[in-house]
């Protein structure tokens, strides 16, 4: 059985990817500012929790 923060670890890494992915699509230099904010906060939270 999986621990909570194995459990959020795994989110974390899965919300990460899925930014990564919509980075890697998108056309709009805004949008693609803002997801790469929101990859910058979720890799910081991930450092965090792996501490």
């Amino acid at each position: 059985m999986k621990t909570v923060l194995e459990i959020r670890i795994a989110g974390i890494k899965a919300a990460i990817e899925h930014v990564r992915e919509q980075i890697a699509e998108s056309e709009d230099r805004v949008s693609k500012a803002f997801l790469e904010g929101l990859l910058a906060g979720y890799e910081n939270h991930l450092n965090a929790l792996m501490r």
